[in-house]
């Protein structure tokens, strides 16, 4: 099991009795700088620029890099492809709908889970032993001979 392996869950958002679509627990870092570029627009007017922050592609880029699987389809059966075509054909209750679990599942840790896991203290064991928290020194092989060597006798 990888390190990967942690963050792979998916969440079944059922939309009736038929309709379900999976959203990815965790985004990638890539997944979400997507969505981030739409935040960081800039254009020029007047020779300043002005940044113009498009809300509504970086709720869109961020639920598209979120669904895993739908079964969502049209008249005939087909299942849509997932993708920005798709989830602009949502419902705008639909969309919301996602949306607000992709925004939930992504918010930063909260104060408590935090606390459960400090920055600087993700090592050691269950027991709390810390494990290494320092340089340790590293003795050469013919070192490690030589004390071998005292101890028989």
């Amino acid at each position: 099991m990888g390190f990967l392996s942690s963050y792979s869950g998916v969440r079944r958002v059922h939309l009736d009795d038929h309709y379900w679509v999976d959203l990815k627990e965790h985004l990638s870092q890539g997944a979400k700088e997507r969505g981030d570029r739409a935040l960081q627009q800039m254009q020029i007017v007047d020779g300043k620029p002005h940044v113009t922050p498009d809300v509504v592609e970086f709720r869109q880029q961020l639920v598209l890099a979120s669904i895993a699987d739908w079964n969502l389809d049209d008249d005939n059966g087909q299942v849509w492809p997932i993708s920005m075509q798709s989830v602009k054909r949502l419902p705008v209750a639909v969309f919301d709908r996602l949306w607000g679990v992709v925004d939930e599942t992504n918010k930063p840790p909260t104060t408590a889970e935090r606390a459960q896991f400090p920055e600087g203290t993700v090592r050691g064991d269950p027991d709390e032993d810390p494990g290494a928290t320092g340089p340790v020194e590293v003795q050469s092989p013919a070192a490690v001979l030589a004390a071998r060597g005292d101890d028989v006798g």
